[in-house]
């Protein structure tokens, strides 16, 4: 059974669980720079052996140095291609490192062409099975691995299983795909195209007389709506008088003339309702969010709320969101810090915040309360317009007391 592949968008293939550098293809990224690093390592053993550096091992002018380091520098340049397509996300990782793998090999032995030395025949054949091994798996996993063209292709398998992947057009019978459209199929294809799935059709709609059809009933669901009305005492009484008007009293032909056009009326209704679903969910999900967000701003006033009370020192910003909060909870407007005595009013005072001062007045702060130090809110103003503001505002609640 052929395999079949359906593109999706990064933000699609980012959230799909196949997505990322991880499992086998983790083990193949660390693999294959074990293999350049093993290269290297065995170079230098055979330096250590002769009582020589790498690098003066590497400076001997002979054809199996030469070999040696032509190789090292293939082997590095694969190391280096294969590890760029993998973090570059490359769309053509898996054809890259399936080519360089494969081409490895080959190109080590034309390298033996151009430098031979003696016993390079030995070490190419000792070399050829550990690499037709490691094409064998690796270059196999590349090419049949889901979670490689999930990551870099933004390719996802459709099987059954995925229950959230539904078949592609070209996965449709050539009957179904094929089947001409009249302007029915054709208003209902359209409405189809464009509307949210909503969940499954209720049960036995293309059964029920004067009922519209639900997205999924096809085109011959409609005509059977309509045949059952017509030969029905449920048709509708206006549509078929001018049925039988236009067919001049023929009742085969007005017959003919309701179907044709009670199909019509039935797509239309169909796409109405449908547009109707589609605002209620609209406005449905919008009363859904604004409610979320209200829970949330309570939630966040009743935290600023007990850190202010503990005496935990606010910024500007949120000195302002509880002074304007005051306006919907009276109570914020005389909320006063347990260990200085201030309120609100005293912050906006010291932050400057004339119009949350404002917001507080007219909510019942009370200006002419003072912290425990005695100090009213406008002896902390640094700003001459807001202390005139709750210097008048002390002196009339000083007369109102009195």
């Amino acid at each position: 059974m052929s395999r079949l592949w359906k593109k999706v968008t990064l933000a699609e293939a980012q959230a799909h669980p196949l997505y990322g550098v991880k499992n086998w293809l983790a083990v193949f990224a660390f693999g294959v720079l074990l293999g350049g690093l093993r290269e290297l390592g065995s170079l230098n053993g055979e330096a250590h052996k002769a009582g020589l550096t790498i690098t003066e091992l590497l400076a001997i002018d002979h054809p199996a140095i030469s070999f040696a380091k032509i190789s090292l520098w293939l082997n590095a340049g694969i190391v280096a291609v294969i590890y760029w397509a993998l973090l570059t996300k490359n769309p053509r990782f898996r054809l890259i490192a399936s080519s360089l793998l494969l081409a490895s090999w080959p190109m080590g032995a034309l390298i033996g062409v151009v430098y031979p030395f003696d016993g390079l025949g030995k070490a190419l054949v000792f070399s050829i099975f550990p690499w037709v091994i490691s094409c064998a798996v690796w270059v196999t996993y590349l090419n049949r691995s889901r979670r490689v063209r999930v990551t870099f292709e933004n390719e996802v398998l459709l099987e059954p299983s995925e229950g959230s992947m539904a078949p592609s057009h070209d996965s449709l019978p050539s009957r179904v795909r094929t089947e001409p459209q009249t302007m029915a199929t054709r208003l209902v294809t359209r409405r189809e195209s464009s509307a949210m799935p909503i969940g499954p059709p209720p049960e036995n709609h293309s059964q029920m007389p004067g009922t519209a059809p639900t997205p999924a009933e096809s085109e011959e669901a409609l005509w059977a709506t309509a045949l059952q009305e017509v030969e029905s005492s449920s048709r509708k009484q206006g549509l078929w008088a001018k049925a039988y008007a236009s067919s001049n009293g023929n009742e085969a032909a007005a017959k003919a003339a309701y179907l044709r056009d009670r199909v019509q009326q039935l797509a239309h209704e169909a796409i109405a309702r449908e547009a109707e679903e589609r605002a209620n969910r609209e406005r449905a999900a919008t009363a859904t969010a604004q409610a979320k967000e209200l829970q949330l701003a309570a939630e966040n006033i009743e935290k600023l709320k007990i850190q202010y009370i503990s005496g935990k020192k606010l910024d500007p910003a949120q000195i302002a969101l509880l002074a304007r909060a005051s306006v919907q909870d009276k109570t914020l407007a005389a909320l006063w810090e347990r260990f200085s005595g201030e309120t609100l009013l005293h912050w906006c005072a010291r932050y400057s915040l004339e119009s949350e001062a404002l917001i507080l007045l007219e909510s019942g702060a009370n200006a002419a309360a003072g912290n425990w130090n005695g100090q009213k809110p406008y002896a902390l103003a640094s700003d001459g317009q807001i202390r005139t503001l709750l210097q008048s505002a002390a002196g009339e609640a000083s007369q109102e007391t009195r």
